[in-house]
């Protein structure tokens, strides 16, 4: 699923209010709410378990998209290494 997708259904925000570079802490609804929504959202639809931490530490969107990505790309690699 897209990460701004998600971020939006977080914040209760439509997709078209994330367009551009955010800071994320210039997001008005970017708080501690939004970041258990976007985590549970991550988890529901994508099968990764995000930190508050982890999030904490991304700065804008493109950090968002570059953390699951990141995510996604470590997930494929423990189930290789289980097979």
């Amino acid at each position: 699923m897209d990460v701004r997708k998600m971020l939006s259904q977080a914040m209760e925000l439509p997709k078209s209010k994330l367009t551009g570079v955010h800071r994320l802490s210039e997001l008005e609804h970017w708080d501690s709410l939004a970041i258990l929504n976007f985590m549970a959202l991550v988890d529901a639809n994508c099968g990764l378990a995000l930190s508050p931490e982890q999030l904490l530490e991304c700065q804008s969107i493109p950090d968002l998209e570059d953390l699951l990505a990141r995510a996604q790309s470590m997930s494929h690699e423990s189930a290789h290494q289980l097979n």
